[in-house]
This record gives structure tokens, C-alpha cells and sequence, in this order.
């Protein structure tokens, strides 16, 4: 009887030494929008709100008309992509750009797919590699774009 204890205690030991940790996020999202858009708000709450309870990605708010820093980020996004009427918000997921926000219901399921997708196929962080080459870089990244 001992024995089949010890044991036991041995096997829950053994088990919560041995999981696995949580995984760190995987997908980087991007929410390119401004204070006073109600949609950009929309946005904003359904991530917030999405992230947390589901840590498969991580997401970062840029607000373009409150830094310059931003803003010039967004406007190289933009170039980058070829978007010759920027709407907001602008999403960004890998390589996947969704352009506007209608509500949790239509565009929040387009979202977690584009997540989804990303995580299985290891998608690149083009936002990043647009930052890390500098204002100066040029030259379109493979971005796949998506109107709401």
C-alpha cells in the first residue's frame, strides 16, 4: 500500500516536472488606426478582449495620429504594400493585411483564420523586417491584401 502511494506521488511528481512550458505566442498582429475611428475602437476592444483569452498571438496598437514614429511606420507599410487609399484600421498578420473593421461577428472569425494560418505555416513578420531595414528601404515584401 506504501508502495502504490510512493509510486503515485513519483508519477504526479514526475508529471509536473516534465510538461512541457506554455508555448510563446507565435504570430505577431498589427492594428494600424486612430483615437477618434469608432471602427479602429472596435478593432482594438475585440483584440484586447480575444487576446486575452487566447495567447496564440501577440498584438501591438500603433495610433497614427498620436506619434510621428508611427505614423512614418504606417505610411512605409502602406508604400510598401501598394495601398493607394488607405483605410483604417489596417490589420497585419504575417503576411496578411486585412483593411477595415466591421464588427466581432464578420471580421473577427477573418482574423483568428489569418492566425490560424499563420501559426501553421510559420509566416514571416514582415512589420518587423520593415523596421529593421530603416526609413530608406524600398521594395515590396509579399504581402496578400483583403478589403472589408
Amino acid at each position: 500500500m506504501i508502495a502504490s502511494r510512493i509510486g503515485l506521488w513519483l508519477l504526479v511528481l514526475l508529471w509536473f516536472t516534465t510538461r512541457p512550458a506554455a508555448a510563446e505566442p507565435t504570430v505577431r498582429l498589427y492594428l494600424f488606426g486612430a483615437a477618434h475611428c469608432q471602427l479602429c475602437q472596435k478593432a482594438l476592444v475585440y483584440l484586447e478582449r480575444t487576446n486575452a483569452a487566447d495567447t496564440r498571438f501577440t498584438f501591438r496598437g500603433f495610433d497614427i495620429e498620436r506619434s510621428s514614429a508611427e505614423a512614418e511606420l504606417f505610411l512605409r507599410v502602406v508604400l510598401d504594400i501598394g495601398i493607394e487609399e488607405p483605410v483604417d484600421p489596417i490589420i497585419i498578420i504575417g503576411p496578411h493585411v486585412l483593411l477595415g473593421f466591421d464588427d466581432d461577428a464578420t471580421s473577427g472569425p477573418e482574423i483568428m483564420k489569418r492566425i490560424e494560418r499563420c501559426q501553421t505555416e510559420t509566416c514571416p513578420d514582415l512589420v518587423t523586417q520593415l523596421q529593421a531595414l530603416g526609413p530608406a528601404a524600398s521594395g515590396k515584401r509579399a504581402w496578400q491584401v483583403s478589403r472589408k
